[in-house]
């Protein structure tokens, strides 16, 4: 049984009613859940928006014996003689499912009738969901493809809005309501999108534990608070272990977040070196920009108008009448290597990779079919591959061969083109290219009368700077290094190529060139300006001398004889492998009383044992036990006179060196030259290894007397014009 109000029916009732009925009919079986019937036969126990979306589904709603579907939006569960009352009203979600009143069913007029007077009594259904006020979600409507879709949707619209009853503005304010609901119902419409939340990140053991450590130890302090004097003892030593524990927890923590913290920002510059680099040096923005459109006119006027624009541009008297700087002098190989290629350059390395793994791919199509690379007219990366090849291909043939001063075998060998693999023949290539490159700016360096002079330069180590070096050093240091490496400093000579002034010394009236301002003004001679830069290179000379001299002695004599002999093989054998560590190769090593004199800060007296005269050597070292000399003179020359100074202190002192072996002395004289802008001379790193200062040592010595002898020619350039002369 059943109660609808004051009636009740029993389901032989309901059966009948069902049979005359072929509209829905519902049964409450649940509290949201009734029988449905629909008009063709479908019967379920579900809700009544299941009964909805079965009749969409089949379509059951149009045929003929329902009315048209838009109705369901304007009829209510009533008969015919209502109707004008119920369109003043709020339709409830019941009146979507009564159906029309059928003329050629009457069973479905008496179901209605039946169905409207037993709901008459019942208690009125919720009103549907409002939402806000001028916000609707939108309806997704069919594609305008549709067009047949579109005609059904025009034909029940225009049959809907045809039975509105009631005044025209009314009907205005429906009509909207309406098609929405209409296209809602049919179509559905679009939910909003939820922001996703970021997921939490994952919480790792060590955080768990932390976490769990800090509770406890909250827990201990309140126990503390209300434990007795006997255990605030024992809580005591608890809370002291925890923390321990928290302070290593919290230490790693941290440690991995700064870490986690390193590798992000690496990304980021990595992605993006440029945006990460602004970020660095930029401000964030703030505030609110405020301004007048007439203060903004005038800025724009004035930032981005040239009053000048018409004038006609003159090249001004005072620039030189000479070309700029070659360029290609900072790039390459040369006796100044800059951290800087070419451009053009890395673009035809990266062609001539790419040529060359189009040409040697593992599948044939590519490898004969390869497309053209696009480079211009002047140079193509396929007659790049093929000369490079070519060149390579010779090399082979004509094999290793000697080059400069060095003996037989102290080349470096290259690996052959026949028997190298693929990626072997790429890098083989490449280098290649980059070695023609560089041969070509040699070739127009050799061409350059002043700023090529370093291209014959003998006896001097080439200079590698680093970024390091560069960022370290000031702009001026930086200019002076590379200008006065290719004398484009504006001497008096080079000012009157330029522009015709004054080429003459200040101090000596004669053509002051840089090589004349540096090392051969008599004045500045006679001033002690060049002894100045002599004695600041040989302090750092003799202070890597004295630490080595002073580290040999405290060592204690080996007993076993060194052997420095090359030790030949026999061809088809193999050379023995000595699993003792290789004894140091110094010619200091044999003897432990090495004494040192320097002519740095006081005039140097050579040793009268060993022989007596009045020539100052810069350094004199020497072993009474071996009966061994060394003496070493340092000269700070043009970097194009090193060969020129070298044979002229040898033979300075060999009178000296005779003299000193007729006493029974095993004598060495040792030139050392460390040019005036800063080139070392391969007889100061001779002399160096020698003495048993290698490696990182070996480098640091030979920076030191660079930047040494550097910093004081610029100092000297400073006051080139100066006629007092005061050291730095």
């Amino acid at each position: 049984m059943v109660s609808t109000g004051p009636e009740t029916t029993t389901s032989k009732d309901s059966t009948a009613q069902e049979d005359t009925s072929a509209t829905s009919a519902s049964f409450v079986t649940t509290a949201d859940h009734k029988l449905q019937i629909c008009s063709c036969g479908w019967r379920k126990v579900t809700s009544f928006w299941g009964l909805r979306i079965h009749q969409g589904k089949k379509r059951c709603l149009s045929k003929e014996s329902q009315g048209p579907r838009i109705d369901l939006f304007l009829r209510k569960e009533s008969n015919q003689s209502n109707e004008v009352h119920q369109l003043d009203e709020n339709h409830s979600l019941e009146s979507i499912s009564t159906p029309v009143r059928d003329e050629e069913n009457p069973s479905i007029e008496l179901a209605v009738e039946e169905t409207s007077a037993a709901e008459s009594t019942q208690t009125p259904r919720p009103a549907v969901e409002r939402r806000l006020p001028g916000y609707k979600l939108h309806v997704k409507w069919p594609g305008a493809a549709e067009k047949k879709v579109w005609e059904m949707v025009n034909d029940d619209l225009c049959r809907s809005l045809e039975q509105l009853r009631g005044t025209a503005e009314k009907k205005l304010e429906n009509m909207g309501n309406i098609i929405y609901e209409y296209g809602a119902e049919h179509f559905g419409v679009l939910q909003p999108k939820v922001a996703r939340q970021a997921p939490s990140p994952p919480v790792s053991r060590r955080q768990q534990k932390i976490k769990c450590l800090v509770q406890e130890l909250r827990q201990l302090r309140k126990l503390w608070k209300k434990a007795p004097e006997a255990e605030k003892e024992g809580i005591n030593i608890l809370q002291a272990e925890i923390k321990t524990q928290l302070v290593s927890l919290r230490r790693a923590e941290n440690f991995r977040k700064r870490r986690r913290k390193k590798e992000q920002t690496r990304t980021r510059f990595y992605k993006d070196p440029f945006k990460f680099l602004k970020t660095l040096f930029t401000k964030e923005k703030s505030g609110v920009l405020q301004t007048t459109k007439s203060d903004l006119e005038e800025h724009l006027r004035v930032t981005h108008s040239d009053p000048k624009r018409h004038e006609h541009l003159t090249i001004p008297s005072d620039i030189p009448p000479i070309d700029p700087p070659e360029h290609q002098c900072l790039y390459g190989d040369g006796v100044l290597k800059l951290p800087l290629t070419s451009l053009t350059e890395e673009f035809k390395c990266a062609k001539t990779r790419l040529q060359m793994t189009l040409n040697e791919s593992q599948d044939p199509v590519v490898r004969e079919n390869a497309p053209t690379l696009a480079t211009g007219r002047k140079w193509t990366p396929a007659r790049a591959v093929e000369e490079a090849t070519a060149a390579l291909r010779h090399a082979d043939i004509v094999g290793n061969v000697q080059q400069g001063r060095g003996g037989l075998g102290l080349t470096t060998s290259r690996p052959a083109w026949r028997s190298a693999a693929p990626p072997a023949r790429r890098k083989m290539v490449v280098e290649e290219v980059r070695r023609q490159e560089e041969a070509a700016r040699w070739a127009k360096a050799v061409a350059l009368g002043k700023q090529g002079r370093w291209t014959r330069w003998e006896g001097v180590e080439k200079r590698k700077m680093s970024w390091r070096d560069v960022w370290a050093m000031d702009a001026k240091s930086l200019s002076f290094t590379i200008r006065a490496t290719y004398d484009v400093l504006p001497s008096p000579t080079n000012l009157h190529q330029w522009f015709g002034k004054d080429p003459t010394c200040v101090l000596c009236a004669k053509p002051a060139s840089l090589r004349h301002i540096l090392t051969g003004c008599k004045t500045s001679l006679t001033q002690g300006r060049y002894t100045w830069r002599h004695n600041q290179v040989l302090k750092i000379l003799a202070s890597t001398l004295e630490g080595k001299r002073s580290s040999i002695n405290s060592q204690p004599l080996s007993t076993h004889k060194t052997s420095w002999e090359t030790a030949f093989v026999r061809e088809g054998a193999t050379a023995a492998r000595s699993n003792s560590k290789p004894s140091e190769r110094s010619q200091l090593c044999p003897a432990r009383d090495w004494k040192m004199l320097a002519d740095v800060g006081k005039q140097l007296v050579f040793p009268s044992e060993i022989a007596t005269t009045t020539l100052r050597p810069d350094l004199v070292l020497w072993s009474p036990s071996l009966r061994k000399v060394y003496m070493v003179e340092l000269t700070v020359p043009w970097e194009d006179s090193m060969e020129e100074a070298y044979e002229r202190k040898h033979l300075r002192y060999s009178e000296l060196a005779a003299e000193a072996r007729h006493q029974g002395w095993n004598t060495e004289v040792r030139p050392v030259e460390v040019g005036c802008r800063g080139f070392v001379g391969k007889s100061a790193t001779k002399l160096l290894r020698d003495m048993g200062i290698r490696g990182q040592s070996l480098r640091t010595a030979i920076k030191a007397a660079s930047e040494a002898a550097e910093r004081s020619s610029q100092w000297l350039w400073l006051k080139r014009n100066d006629p007092s002369w005061a050291p730095r």
